[in-house]
């Protein structure tokens, strides 16, 4: 190194400034889907929801989503079986 020069400015810039990726799924908080008393599996599967900033209310995001599963997943694996069975139609 020459005389006069100062060794901070040789340092590169940039070097280990850079943000962690963090997973999508650690910002997320998880609401249970609640199906009808008629059917013996109550919570049929469960839904992400993004956390609370600010004023912004993660319940309020999830009103008006649409979910579908099937009659399977509703009732235990004996039964639904023995429905599809009875409505099947004659050949």
């Amino acid at each position: 190194m020459t005389a006069g020069k100062n060794p901070r400015n040789f340092k590169k810039k940039g070097a280990g400034n850079k943000k962690k990726a963090k997973h999508p799924f650690v910002n997320k908080e998880w609401y249970s889907v609640r199906a009808p008393s008629i059917f013996e599996v109550r919570v049929p599967t469960l839904t992400p929801c993004n956390k609370q900033h600010g004023l912004k209310i993660p319940s309020e995001s999830l009103k008006g989503r649409v979910f579908e599963i099937t009659h399977a997943d509703l009732e235990p694996a004996e039964q639904a079986r023995e429905r599809l069975e009875n409505h099947q139609a004659p050949d």
